[in-house]
This record gives structure tokens, sequence and C-alpha cells, in this order.
């Protein structure tokens, strides 16, 4: 169901495949066995991701919210609160969990987290294998807090040693906003900067949110029947952290609406292009890049992309061809979460590019419509480039994706052995420089 040329090396048909059996396991039930699944904790501890509440919200100063968690005891021990055997859900940074909060202000003192470096212990007083295990906690924003993305990490850890049990990668992310923008015309030029009530494309929230200092929301509400926004140049590069929310789009319920086509923008224009790190891309339609990328991920990271359809029409039924369906070149990138849509990644030449380190995509569906059920294939699924070894993400229900590998070897010509012939050649080798 996906397409893979020949001189793939093994890694990326496997990852590609388990990406599709993550949708449709009954087809393949093999391939899940294929990615081993990678150690985190101490013996007889294990779990998977249940389910939760929202993952992303808006808050305002003053403004509380409480977070619920599920997970699953896949060991052989029960947990047990308040003995030995408790498990916790720890504040994560990065690579390292049971740390001081980088929120710690966030802490609600009426309902106060379990310590300064663990949210919540289960609400059950004993989760036996196989049951399904609560965790619960309160965050408040500070009255003094300014626009920005706020990101809460957390995983669970064994309650005495700190051991981890599994990385699912959970993360909270609050949006405190400077300003929205709303994009409520669907025409496009390259000196179209406007925003306002009465005109607003998406080029000029683009240049206003890029204009404005803190986190801003760009939101849509584009006319019934025109929410094609046809690029005639590329986009102004998004500097400034933002959430860019097609699911703000009136009718919008599900499947994205909002489509942006590069048919017209230039031969060699990419499409969203994200510099500014902790940007959030939902329920956008991205096609018809043939030279460039329908989104590139570049200089700073912990960006996410939630809920789009990347290289197919607006119907997820048939494609509209990327060169590049997302080109990760920035660190700590997320396509997919654990709540919320999948992204569709179908019909481009190559589905997802990763140079950068600790990148992940979760709950994809890559090389199939958005059904999950039909074939729709990229040329290539996953590339995997640079040089970084460590681990893209876990082997369970929540991450697909899970080792990745050096780029192949240059060729006496100095480019990448595996490198496309013509434009794609060309295309890749602006990405290394970060051009």
């Amino acid at each position: 169901m996906v397409g893979i040329r020949p001189s793939r090396i093994w890694l990326v048909a496997v990852l590609t495949l388990a990406l599709v059996a993550e949708q449709i396991p009954a087809r393949l039930p093999f391939v899940r066995d294929a990615i081993p699944a990678l150690a985190d904790a101490a013996a007889g501890y294990d779990a998977d991701w249940a389910g939760g509440s929202v993952t992303h919200s808006i808050l305002s100063p003053g403004q509380s919210e409480q977070e619920a968690v599920f997970f699953v005891n896949t060991g052989t021990t029960s947990w047990l609160r308040g003995t030995g055997t408790e498990v916790d859900l720890a504040v994560c940074v990065g690579a390292a969990c049971d740390v001081a909060s980088p929120n710690a202000s966030w802490n609600n003192a009426a309902n106060p987290w379990l310590s300064p470096t663990r949210y919540a212990t289960t609400t059950q007083t004993s989760v036996a294998p196989g049951q399904i295990a609560q965790f619960v906690w309160v965050i408040t924003v500070p009255a003094a807090a300014t626009p920005g993305v706020y990101i809460f990490e957390g995983d669970l850890i064994v309650g005495t040693t700190a051991e981890v049990v599994h990385r699912v990668h959970y993360e909270k992310r609050v949006l405190v906003v400077s300003s929205t923008y709303t994009v409520n015309v669907n025409t496009d030029s390259a000196a179209d900067t406007a925003c306002d009530a009465a005109h607003c494309s998406l080029r000029g929230a683009i240049t206003a949110a890029n204009a404005n200092a803190g986190a801003d929301l760009i939101a849509f509400s584009l006319p019934a029947g025109g929410t094609m926004i046809a690029l005639t140049s590329a986009l102004p590069v998004v500097t400034d952290p933002a959430w860019i929310d097609g699911a703000t789009q009136p009718g919008a319920s599900g499947a994205p609406l909002v489509e942006i086509s590069g048919a017209g923008a230039g031969a060699s224009s990419d499409g969203l292009v994200l510099a500014g790190g902790a940007t959030m891309l939902r329920g956008l339609v991205v096609n018809g890049f043939g030279g460039g990328s329908a989104v590139r991920l570049t200089t700073l990271g912990r960006n996410e992309l939630i809920a789009n359809y990347i290289g197919t029409n607006v119907a997820g039924s048939a494609a509209v061809r990327n060169a590049i369906g997302v080109s990760m070149e920035s660190d700590d990138n997320a396509i997919g979460s654990l709540v919320g849509g999948r992204n569709l990644i179908s019909g481009n030449s190559d589905a997802v590019v990763i140079f950068g380190a600790r990148n992940r995509v979760l709950r994809a569906l890559i090389g199939t419509d958005a059904s999950g059920g039909a074939a729709l294939p990229n040329v290539d699924g996953i590339v995997i480039g640079g040089n970084d070894r460590r681990r893209r993400g876990q082997s369970s229900r929540a991450t697909s994706l899970a080792r990745t590998t050096r780029a192949p070897p240059p060729s006496p010509m100095g480019r990448p052995a595996s490198s496309r012939s013509g434009a794609r050649r060309s295309e890749a080798r602006r990405r290394r420089r970060g051009m």
C-alpha cells in the first residue's frame, strides 16, 4: 500500500508499513512485531496510552483547567497507591523525567500537584494488570503569564525508584494568546498583506502574526464554498509561535475544509514554513507544491501537525502531489498527537523527510486514503537522514516510528547514494544547506 523504491534500506520500508499497519492492523498483523519494543522500565512494569482529556487548550491568565489521562497497566505488577509499587505521572523535560517543571508557577494552590516533579498518582488505590489507571491534576494560568505556548510533558514512573514505565511522550499544550487574526478571504497576491476585520488574507494573517510579539492564533472564517486558498507565490515564513487552526473554520467537523493550494505558487515554492518554534498546524489540506515541501519545519522546533491532509484533495481520496509532504529539519517536532485527529500524508513523492533529532510520527495515515482502507501511495514513505541515532519514539499503540539511522553514505560525486535525479535531488540538497 506504500510505494518504496527497491534501493531504499529495509528500515524505511518497515517504518512506512508500520504507520499504515497502525491504522489497519487486521490487514497487516505482522508488521507491529517487525519493530521490537524499546525497554523502558523495571521488570514487571509496563503501560500503554488509553486516552485522556483534550491536549490543546486556549486559556487566559487566571483560568484553571483539570487534566486527566488514562493508561492501561500492561505489565505484571499491580500498581498500589501508597506502597512500593505506586506508579506516578511525572514531569518530563525532553529525555529526563521526574524533574522540576518549567511551568511550576501553574501548580494550582487549591489542588496542588503530587510534588514539584510529579503531577499526580493513580486515583484508584489499586490497578491490576489489564486495568486502566486514571491520573488527574489541575493547571492554573498565572496572572502574570505572558503570551506564549506552554508545554507540559509527562510520562509514568515507578514511584519509589523514578524509573520510567513507558515513554509515550504525553504533552499538554496551552496557548496564551497575544492576538487573534481571522482569515476571512480566500484571495491571494504577493502584495496582499492586509489583515483586519473587513479583509484578512492568509498571507496578511501570517505577516501580522510575525510582526506581533508573543504567540498568536490564526483562525479561519472563509465563505461557504470558498475554502480553497490558491497561492500565487510563496507565503511568508512563520517566524513567531502561532497556532494556525483550520478547525476554527465554520462547518469543519473532523475532516479539514481549508485547502492551501500551491499549484500557482511557483515551481519550487514551499507551502507553510515554520521557523519560530512551538507552532501548531491543525485541520488544513496542503497540496500542489510539486517542487517543494507542503510543510517545512526548520530553525526552531517543537512544532506539531494535527489532523491535516498533506498531498491529497479535501476528501482525502485522490492525490494532489507535493514533492515532499513534511520536511522535518528542526528538532523535537511531532506529526500527530495522542489525542486528536490523525494526519493523512499520501500522494506525495516523499511523504516525510526527517533530518532533525528526536522527531516523532504518531497515529498517522501514510500511503492510504482518508478511510485507511485503500491505497493512495507516496513514491517513498519515510526518508530518514541526518546523523542523529537517538530514538524518535516508542513502539506502542501511541507511536509508530521506532528507530532511525544515518543518511546513506555520499557517492563519489558528493551526493547521497539514494538521492533522486532532477528536481527532487535539487530539493534535497537545498534542504540540507538550510536554504
